[in-house]
């Protein structure tokens, strides 16, 4: 294998570095991403850290800083571009249940505000998905509740809108949120499929083009590629380099 690659021309050497330098360094940060785990909101993952008794997951919304810390008083703030919105609380009150669901043992009276705003107020049933920890709301009159905090319209404050924390995110945050990663294994495997499939190629690509020559004309042994030919090859192999590039970029975009 080392002669084989000695003998390799410059064009080729290049190419075989671009494919083994593509599949190192996604194989590892595929793996590094694999362990930072933290909350997904918005597209985003926002990575834990610990200040005192509260948590702070920290990340980024449209470009600009943003985070949450939750406090053990039931207590979280949101803050996002150096905004910092009016604190989230979460208190028991019984009396929220709805009267048509007073019998229900697993539904629990609860009142969600926004600083003195009470943006919630009725039954909150815990549940569980898939590993994911689901809540299900219900107004006073029994009516689910579906409302997101993000409005119709565009204004100066329409992105202060896309941000904001509605009142399932406050739950989910309070209740100890399920973790989530980037890296999507599916894509990394395209990619690496790719690399590894290009290096055969630039390896034994005499090899393979009279392969393909046998199979439609004889004494093709000893045949060799125009530079037409070798033109388009190369140009096949830096195609098959962006295939793999970009299967590995949108798997590590996508948070699983």
């Amino acid at each position: 294998m080392k002669e084989r690659i000695k003998s390799l021309n410059g064009e080729r050497k290049v190419m075989l570095t671009v494919f083994a330098a593509l599949l190192t360094v996604f194989t590892i940060l595929y793996c590094v991403a694999a362990f930072r785990k933290g909350y997904a909101y918005c597209d985003e993952l926002f990575l834990p850290r610990e200040e005192g008794e509260n948590t702070v997951w920290s990340g980024k919304l449209y470009g600009a800083k943003a985070s949450f810390t939750v406090m053990p008083n039931n207590t979280v703030r949101f803050v996002w571009n150096n905004k910092t919105w009016d604190l989230y609380t979460v208190t028991e009150d019984p009396s929220a249940v709805p009267k048509s669901m007073k019998g229900s043992r697993s539904l629990q009276g609860i009142v969600v505000r926004c600083g003195e705003k009470v943006i919630f107020r009725g039954g909150m049933e815990r549940g569980e998905a898939e590993g994911h920890k689901l809540f299900f709301l219900y107004k006073e009159d029994g009516t689910p509740y579906w409302e997101m905090s993000v409005s119709a319209g565009y204004d100066e404050n329409a992105a202060e809108r896309l941000v904001e924390p509605d009142v399932y995110t406050i739950l989910d945050l309070l209740g100890g949120p399920s973790l989530s990663r980037r890296g999507n294994w599916l894509l990394w495997f395209v990619g690496a499929f790719t690399c590894i499939m290009g290096a055969v190629h630039v390896l034994y690509a005499d090899e393979i083009f009279r392969w393909n020559m046998k199979l439609t004309l004889r004494g093709a042994e000893g045949a060799e590629p125009t530079e037409l030919y070798a033109g388009s090859r190369f140009i096949l192999w830096i195609a098959w380099a962006a295939v793999s590039f970009f299967a590995f970029i949108k798997g590590l975009q996508l948070i699983q």
